[in-house]
């Protein structure tokens, strides 16, 4: 289908990907491509760190990223070091609803990591830079298929501060005063693409509801491109696959 914007038009969706990237792009140093989910692949997501939270986790040595999303989720369980509490092999098993064998081995990862530190079976986490975002843009592109676009953005407001639906501007700006309210009550930006600029139609909700183990998931995915992103000294530009 032929989606015409003025004097131009889009017949695929890859077509709008470059006018959506240099808008992302403006506000979010790092951008990946088809980033895959649990639900599906996110054709867009934008990354915004604090690089003094990226140098402090770096001064402790925790150089790797974290692993899977089972290490992250055990590591979220730890409490932090500068609180003064900790917790048993046991306790984290109990919570996680882990064999505690299973567990042990993957804490001891995250000893090797510089993650956690284990003393007399008393777990605590070495953290103080957590979480390294700013925030986390996902962009859905669609010529048409609105409601389809609109469930996969709220799906991806599970790990990003802001979610949006990318259409073509002729689509976006002939949509109904209804389809708009759904974009507003579901907490979803929407994005009119053309040629010329990429026009917000909808401002997304940046209420925090993301799942944080999500997020972090999300950001240890993105950790090599993180570490070029600080050591170039914040500059933009970074794409990953």
């Amino acid at each position: 289908m032929s989606v015409v914007t003025g004097r131009n038009s889009f017949t695929l969706e890859r077509e709008m990907a470059e006018y959506v990237y240099s808008w992302l792009n403006r506000a979010c140093p790092i951008v990946k491509r088809e980033f895959a989910t649990p639900w599906g692949v996110c054709d867009f997501v934008g990354i915004s760190i604090y690089p003094e939270r990226v140098c402090e986790r770096l001064r402790l040595g925790q150089r790797r990223p974290i692993g899977p999303f089972s290490r992250i989720d055990l590591l979220n369980r730890v409490p932090d070091r500068n609180t003064g509490t900790a917790v048993s092999i046991r306790a984290i098993a109990a919570q996680a609803r882990q064999n505690r064998s299973v567990v042990q081995e993957e804490l001891h990862r995250l000893v090797a990591g510089k993650f956690v530190a284990i003393t007399e079976g008393k777990v605590q986490k070495l953290n103080g830079w957590a979480p390294l975002h700013r925030s986390i843009v996902a962009v859905e592109l669609k010529l048409d298929r609105v409601r389809e676009a609109l469930d996969q953005a709220i799906s991806n407001r599970e790990f990003a501060t802001e979610s949006y639906v990318a259409l073509p501007e002729a689509v976006a700006s002939r949509l109904s005063e209804v389809k708009i309210r759904d974009f507003r009550r579901c907490g979803v930006g929407m994005l009119g693409v053309s040629t010329l600029r990429c026009r917000v139609h909808v401002m997304p909700s940046t209420q925090n509801v993301a799942n944080p183990v999500l997020q972090m998931h999300c950001i240890e995915r993105s950790w090599r491109a993180i570490q070029v992103l600080v050591a170039r000294g914040g500059q933009r530009g970074v794409i990953g696959n």
